[in-house]
């Protein structure tokens, strides 16, 4: 049955519909990062126990530093920043020790950190940050003097070779937990340095979730903080800090002239809550360490970002889909630190305080 129109009513167009979904898909493949191989995650890989967690830079030595965790202990790694890693000339490592002083306390087990000025080098580790000297670590890596042999064809006794570790073992000069006495507690899930200062973050996976991408919640309940270092002895007062606000999912940063660039991570699959590059511009004086305007989202990364730097122009991220652990959970596991291009994330290198030159 037809039902007779109205000659004074003019015809309504029909109303565009929007495709929400195709907006958002799009925006997520705009900022989906696609990166290049830098140097390889030597520990991690198929029937190893390594899982790969934090990176550091030494500029002075041309060095990436990269911290692994078996679930009991801390190895670090200083790789050579080469085309062609000759893992025998190119790379050494240590395991991670405790702090003398404290016994009781154990030694690193996760190892979710790790950044150096050269001359000290900072762990985080859950509750603590694990403080070693470089010149340490130098001196564990010394070939041990020959031991006189205990059998007449001078080869080395069972004895001998057991007494040898095969990986070194350096002592921390301090243990500081990341206590400020006041009840404010967060983890030391990560960390970085800037400008003589050390910036530690934790780790959460509760707050809001980000209306428009589903994923990340630039708005957090994350701290970050910030520690002034003591140029004689390395150190820092936990009590003495300045912080701001993070993004949950967080596993590493690095800080620029301008702001925050934070790493985020958790599982992996379409429904990984997080994935994201989280830029939080910032006021970074010696007076003031504030946010200086909303955080945003500037690049979507493979799942299983950790640590991070920019290093000869470039973002280097490292993935623990490279650990045996995880590795089946992805389609493409990551054995290698990933190079991304600045130009591709959704900030200008400027807006971002990066210098691309290298």
């Amino acid at each position: 049955m037809a039902f007779p129109t109205n000659p004074w009513i003019p015809p309504i167009p029909p109303i565009p519909l929007i495709d929400f979904n195709r907006e958002l898909n799009q925006r997520v493949l705009d900022l989906h990062l696609q990166g290049t191989d830098g140097p390889r995650l030597l520990h991690s890989g198929p029937g190893s126990d390594w899982i790969p967690q934090g990176q550091g830079h030494d500029a002075g030595r041309g060095e990436v530093l990269s911290t692994y965790n078996d679930g009991g202990q801390v190895l670090l790694s200083f790789q050579k920043i080469v085309s062609e890693c000759d893992p025998a000339t190119d790379e050494v490592s240590v395991i991670l020790g405790g702090d003398p002083e404290d016994p009781d306390a154990g030694a690193p087990s996760k190892g979710g950190g790790v950044a150096t000025d050269g001359e000290y080098i900072y762990v985080a580790d859950t509750q603590e940050v694990y403080v070693y000297r470089r010149t340490d670590v130098e001196a564990a890596l010394q070939p041990e003097a020959p031991r006189p042999p205990l059998r007449p064809d001078a080869q080395p006794s069972t004895s001998q070779l057991l007494q040898r570790p095969v990986t070194p073992t350096v002592e921390a000069i301090a243990r500081i937990p990341i206590d400020a006495g006041d009840g404010n507690d967060i983890s030391a899930s990560y960390l970085t340095l800037h400008d003589g200062h050390l910036y530690v973050g934790d780790f959460t996976s509760t707050g809001i979730t980000n209306t428009f991408s589903g994923r990340n919640d630039p708005t957090r309940d994350a701290e970050l903080r910030r520690y002034a270092l003591d140029p004689d002895t390395g150190l820092f007062d936990p009590a003495d800090y300045r912080s701001i606000e993070a993004p949950k999912y967080a596993q590493g940063a690095v800080v620029t002239d301008t702001g925050v660039l934070f790493s985020t991570s958790l599982g992996s699959g379409v429904t990984a809550p997080a994935d994201d590059l989280v830029f939080q511009p910032t006021t970074d004086t010696p007076a003031t360490f504030s946010t200086d305007g909303d955080a945003r989202e500037v690049g979507h990364l493979p799942h299983y970002a950790q640590g991070l730097n920019v290093i000869d122009g470039e973002l280097w991220v490292t993935h623990e889909s490279a650990a045996d652990k995880y590795r089946d959970n992805v389609d493409d596991p990551l054995d290698h630190i990933q190079r991304y291009s600045i130009d591709d994330l959704g900030l200008s290198p400027g807006d971002l305080g990066i210098d691309t030159r290298g």
